[in-house]
């Protein structure tokens, strides 16, 4: 594939883009193949992470028997369900800023510019994941500083009527997109794509991800003494890599040196070598 095509693949609507150290990249995703789901609550979202309190609305009286021994328990249960028993997994898509040059993404999720964006084909992960967990939703974020919290409410006369796990489980499935799909919107820049899978437990998952990865990108400042590894790994699973190198504040894509030559002679082709500038 030559370059063009390669950054038009890159470009394209169906990329989605994650972001981690270059510790995760090497020591857990490339050997294993693997890319981690994970409890909401260990997001870092306050209306993720936190416990939720729900309302409850109804027609005729809702007596306290109700209360304890009904919506007490469907706000416990639900709350375990929303915060330990969705895993998720996060990423960011190609908008005004491609997905593999933002800058703020690589500054907090990708190790200060050290570590690693891998670039995944959007159908085929979903695929792959949904043939190993049950996948609950997958989707964009909505960023509206939580306007629609006023939906989040028990019917009273429905929660009397049926078990409180049948309750509960519809419940996060007709409201998932308040309770898992919006975030406040200061996280508006993230762009963030989302898949949403389900388990009842309280581990975190670990999902193959086949052949789904398109891409490795590695930061400006990935070291490179860990370049060997990403060059074994590159080649063993047949996944192009490549470094955005930013100079006099514009962002290139440039071959990493996974090939054997040092990526200076990259840049020295581009003339972009700071040393020859």
């Amino acid at each position: 594939m030559d370059e063009m095509r390669f950054i038009e693949k890159l470009n394209s609507d169906n990329m989605i883009f994650h972001y981690t150290t270059s510790k995760t990249a090497i020591e857990d995703i490339l050997p294993k193949n693997t890319l981690k789901l994970s409890k909401l609550i260990n997001t870092n979202d306050p209306y993720e992470y936190k416990f939720m309190l729900f309302g409850g609305v109804g027609w005729g009286k809702v007596t306290e028997e109700l209360i304890r021994d009904k919506h007490n328990p469907a706000s416990t249960l639900l709350n375990k369900m929303r915060r330990n028993y969705c895993k998720i997994a996060c990423f960011t898509m190609n908008g005004r800023i491609k997905g593999y040059l933002k800058t703020r993404m690589w500054t907090q999720y990708g190790d200060n510019h050290k570590g690693v964006c891998f670039v995944f084909n959007k159908d085929k992960l979903v695929e792959n994941i949904k043939n190993q967990i049950e996948v609950l939703k997958e989707g964009k974020v909505i960023y509206n500083h939580y306007k629609e919290y006023e939906n989040i409410t028990f019917d009273f006369n429905e929660l009397d009527k049926i078990e409180i796990d049948v309750f509960c489980k519809k419940y996060l499935n007709e409201k998932i997109e308040y309770l898992l799909f919006q975030k406040e919107e200061d996280f508006k820049d993230e762009v963030e794509y989302r898949i949403i899978a389900y388990k009842e437990d309280s581990e975190d998952k670990y999902i193959d991800i086949g052949n789904s990865l398109v891409a490795i990108i590695i930061g400006d400042r990935f070291p490179d003494g860990l370049l060997p590894s990403l060059s074994f790994f590159s080649k063993i699973i047949d996944v192009p890599c490549r470094r955005v190198y930013w100079e006099h504040g514009v962002p290139h894509i440039l071959y990493c040196g996974t090939n054997g030559n040092k990526y200076e002679d990259e840049y020295d082709k581009l003339g972009l070598n700071p040393n020859k500038i």
